[in-house]
């Protein structure tokens, strides 16, 4: 008889419902055939989430939401913002523009960047003349570039800080932690919100936003695109797909495709190259 078995028949002796116990329910599941030893698989109640640190921590109720597909009607809950290098405050308006090195892959705060996506190629622009929403705001978009040309400017983004946040400049980021991205040439950093819909869809538009008005919908969760495990202790490299996980709603930075037209959306991941992005520095 299992542990969890005599813990119930000795709760149910004096009386005590088993599937009301906070162990049963937390810690072990509730008493089925499995627990009896008499095959399957028992099922347990997942673990609560865990905060302290700025990074995506590793939990079995997230799982779906950090690594693959949002499921079911659960709400996200995002993780807290920070680091170890880091305290709570002001962010600087202004970060040092950091060029990398030939022989450097880890991205650093202050880093100068620019992102293709893995499906179409294209890279994510921003421009004076971008299309806007109803309220005035441009849309980022999508814009393909020849090899044998430089990238212009609508297309180079800086790393910077969660907003209420004070890292070093050029302090390495890791995987999991918070970030913006601000665009070089406008200073509008990558925005998106749960009640800026497209049309008829659940997808989220992805905005330019003003960066006097910055706030928690201005961050991203760093995460790995090529499948492999995403620990704390990894630092974010340029060579890795990236996925950018919106940390207000769980929702991944991706494109949409209608019928000709591709569009940067924010949505439910799908785990195909089109959510997945690769870094060029220079």
């Amino acid at each position: 008889m299992t542990k969890l078995a005599t813990y119930i028949q000795v709760a149910q002796a004096h009386g005590v419902q088993a599937d009301l116990l906070p162990c049963c329910q937390h810690s072990y599941g509730r008493q089925t055939a499995d627990d009896s030893g008499q095959g399957g698989v028992s099922r347990s109640w997942p673990r609560q989430p865990s905060t302290g640190t700025g990074r995506f921590t590793s939990m079995q109720s997230t799982q779906s939401t950090r690594r693959g597909r949002q499921t079911g009607t659960s709400q996200y809950t995002p993780p807290s913002t920070g680091g170890p290098a880091s305290t709570a405050g002001t962010c600087p308006d202004e970060y040092p523009l950091l060029e990398q090195p030939h022989n450097d892959n880890q991205v650093r705060i202050g880093t100068r960047l620019a992102l293709s996506n893995m499906r179409t190629p294209r890279h994510l622009i921003l421009s004076d003349d971008s299309p806007t929403t109803s309220s005035g705001l441009p849309c980022v978009g999508l814009r393909g570039f020849s090899r044998d040309t430089p990238t212009p400017a609508e297309a180079w983004w800086q790393v910077m800080p969660a907003h209420d946040q004070v890292l070093q400049s050029s302090t390495i980021v890791h995987y999991g932690t918070q970030i913006r991205l601000r665009h070089i040439s406008t200073h509008r950093h990558l925005h998106s919100q749960s009640d800026m819909l497209i049309r008829d869809t659940d997808m989220q538009q992805v905005i330019g936003f003003d960066r006097q008005q910055t706030d928690a919908n201005d961050h991203w969760i760093v995460e790995r695109g090529d499948g492999q495990p995403m620990r704390d202790s990894d630092v974010w490299l340029g060579t890795i797909p990236l996925t950018l996980r919106h940390a207000q709603t769980g929702r991944v930075l991706t494109v949409m495709q209608e019928n000709n037209l591709q569009s940067v959306v924010c949505a439910h991941d799908s785990g195909q190259e089109q959510d997945k992005w690769q870094l060029m520095f220079r």
